[in-house]
């Protein structure tokens, strides 16, 4: 479905087509915080190539471009879903069965009243004008229309992605020092937040997104 938000064109799912390859080529260079074990942008893009999931991904255009998208994890399934053939078809035996442990160590384990948002990604140029705002709306209605409660996220302590989450309703629910954990991921501190939805009286999206097969 499409629909204009606030001056945006808010597209669910991710158009599959050629509207939408320039947001699955940015999916697919994901999981920057495993980039020590699935290898650089290059790699991770080619390995996620063919596991990209439109329909857990909100794309949001502007001036008759794609200029950014946020992607979410909800029953069961988030916006990569890699099989384990190819994680040893990637990686090799045992570094492949690792990493495939490893990816499926760091997928939420969440309740299905609630929506994981993994990230919001807009183009550096198009920040500052309400892009994130309505990506927020819009994944907090898609949630809403799904019967969830709640979304979370991770954010990195010193993201500024976190002013937002504030000014959007967000609460601070608990935090986490990498301590030796820093060597291999790009942050010091994770902060857990959470926004308690309200029942929603009018949806941008009133669609139930697709159960996993």
């Amino acid at each position: 479905m499409e629909g204009q938000y606030d001056g945006f064109l808010l597209c669910y799912p991710n158009p599959s087509g050629t509207e939408g390859s320039g947001i699955r080529d940015r999916v697919q260079r994901g999981r920057t915080s495993l980039r020590y074990f699935l290898g650089d942008d290059q790699r991770r893009s080619r390995f996620f190539e063919n596991s990209v999931n439109d329909d857990r991904i909100v794309a949001i255009g502007s001036g008759g471009e794609m200029i950014g998208y946020a992607a979410f994890y909800l029953h069961g399934r988030g916006p990569l879903s890699p099989a384990f053939p190819a994680f040893l078809s990637e990686y090799g035996l045992f570094k492949g069965f690792g990493n495939f442990l490893l990816f499926k160590a760091t997928e939420p384990r969440i309740k299905t009243s609630t929506l994981y948002l993994y990230n919001i990604n807009v183009d550096a140029t198009q920040r500052g004008k309400g892009a994130g705002a309505a990506l927020i709306d819009a994944v907090s209605n898609l949630a809403a229309a799904n019967g969830c409660t709640s979304v979370r996220l991770q954010v990195a302590a010193h993201n500024r992605a976190m002013i937002l989450y504030l000014k959007k309703g967000f609460v601070v629910t608990g935090a986490m020092k990498m301590r030796w954990l820093r060597r291999f991921f790009p942050f010091e501190c994770l902060v857990d937040m959470e926004l308690r939805l309200a029942p929603a009286k009018v949806q941008m999206f009133p669609v139930a997104v697709a159960e996993a097969a």
